[in-house]
């Protein structure tokens, strides 16, 4: 059912098995989550933090946790997954992927992924992104813009033979990625299905951490590093 028009929107909720059995909810983020947030954070190892937020990361301020949860749902949108039980309850906050509109380019966003540590590589990261780009392509963004492993060739590659339109710029140790997302996506109910296109490739690479799409270039970009009780500037709200 569409809400708003949109099939993945302020009301989307999906409960799923993982392939080992895990319960998961995926549901769009709500203002209620910011203790989720704080608690997912503290699930990240330092490696995670270093991936995520290019540097170690002890805590949201209340600012970043406004900003992360109270989104608009069309310039910044934001979906999550959390663990049920068996009466379908909501538990621990497992993961959560997000777009930012980039301000001046309507059809380009940020892209960022961020699963906690002991549910990694059980598919969470691409069901959540399979998600993303759907909310996306509803919403009139047409390309994602990303980072990648400046070292790793091969996904370069595999980005430019899977979106022809791929182009790279150079930043140290990454390189920033950006392409044109596919004009339909297949979603996948669960960890079963393994897809064989260049785009579900890249999907699992992401969840794999060899693609970064990357949580705190996004929260560094658009919400400003802030001390607890800084407020966001309004352009960014």
């Amino acid at each position: 059912m569409k809400a708003n028009g949109y099939s993945i929107g302020a009301s989307y909720q999906e409960d799923l098995r993982l392939r080992d059995g895990t319960r998961v909810r995926l549901r769009a983020v709500r203002p209620t989550d910011k203790q989720r947030l704080r608690e997912g954070l503290g699930r990240l190892s330092a490696e995670s933090q270093r991936g995520r937020f290019f540097g170690p990361k002890a805590h949201f301020s209340d600012a970043e946790l406004r900003y992360l949860t109270e989104v608009d749902g069309v310039q910044h949108f934001a979906v999550g997954a959390v663990g049920i039980g068996r009466r379908r309850q909501e538990q621990v906050g497992l993961g959560i992927a997000r777009y930012v509109r980039l301000t001046g380019e309507p059809a380009v966003a940020e892209a960022a992924v961020a699963v906690i540590d002991e549910m990694q590589n059980r598919g969470i990261g691409r069901l959540l992104l399979e998600r993303l780009v759907v909310a996306a392509l509803e919403r009139g963004v047409k390309r994602f813009r990303c980072e990648v492993l400046a070292s790793n060739n091969r996904i370069r590659h595999m980005i430019t033979e899977a979106f022809g339109g791929a182009c790279f710029e150079s930043r140290g140790r990454v390189i920033v990625a950006e392409f044109p997302l596919p004009e339909r996506v297949t979603l996948s109910h669960g960890s079963t299905r393994r897809g064989s296109s260049r785009f579900s490739q890249i999907l699992r690479l992401a969840a794999r951490r060899l693609v970064v799409f990357s949580f705190g270039r996004v929260l560094m970009r658009l919400a400003e590093p802030a001390s607890a009780g800084s407020e966001v500037p309004e352009r960014h709200r």
